[in-house]
């Protein structure tokens, strides 16, 4: 599904690879070794943080078009 979105958009070079990693904390408690956070399935960081930028690019193209 998400190669079947970024391809919609015409990002195919974007890789869909995905990694088991921790959730983020939702408060500020400070994670200790006890603490017992389940991973889930997500893109690296760097993968989310190219879709967001590009996603925050395409939204601000749109509203100048409106413009």
């Amino acid at each position: 599904m998400d190669r079947a979105v970024l391809d919609a958009y015409g990002w195919t070079d974007i890789a869909t690879e995905w990694e088991f990693l921790p959730e983020h904390e939702t408060d500020n408690r400070r994670r200790t070794a006890s603490t017992n956070v389940a991973p889930r399935c997500r893109w690296p960081n760097g993968v989310g943080d190219e879709v967001l930028a590009r996603l925050l690019e395409l939204n601000a193209e749109r509203a100048r078009e409106e413009s």
